[in-house]
């Protein structure tokens, strides 16, 4: 197996089992959505970045931020309970800049909530 192809196993081992934890394992609620964009790990597979999209007030991003800062520890605890390595990657968050259409599906999920609401 070559190299590349292990780095894409990892990878997508990597973004399953952070987007569960985004989901059940996190301890504090998140005041927007967020969403496994991307995970980058480097070729000697000891660290990497992780891509996260967020959906909710732009004011809240600062915290989001924070609050996956406070539970990376957790999130390390996690990975290296999950994947079964020699050494778990050390992972870094980052707000994922390629925002494409996030401007109109946040403007529709205000839509929708203003209408739920009335």
């Amino acid at each position: 197996m070559s190299e590349s192809h292990r780095i894409k196993r990892v990878e997508k081992e990597l973004r399953q089992i952070v987007g569960q934890f985004l989901v059940k394992g996190m301890k504090s609620p998140m005041p927007g959505v967020v969403s496994v964009a991307e995970i980058m790990v480097q070729p000697d597979l000891r660290s990497g970045k992780v891509f996260f999209s967020y959906i909710g007030p732009k004011e809240s991003r600062a915290e989001t931020e924070e609050i996956l800062a406070e539970e990376w520890p957790e999130l390390q605890r996690t990975i290296g309970k999950e994947l079964k390595m020699k050494y778990v990657p050390k992972l870094k968050f980052f707000v994922n800049q390629q925002v494409g259409g996030d401007a109109g599906l946040e403007q529709m999920i205000a839509e929708m909530n203003s209408k739920r609401d009335a």
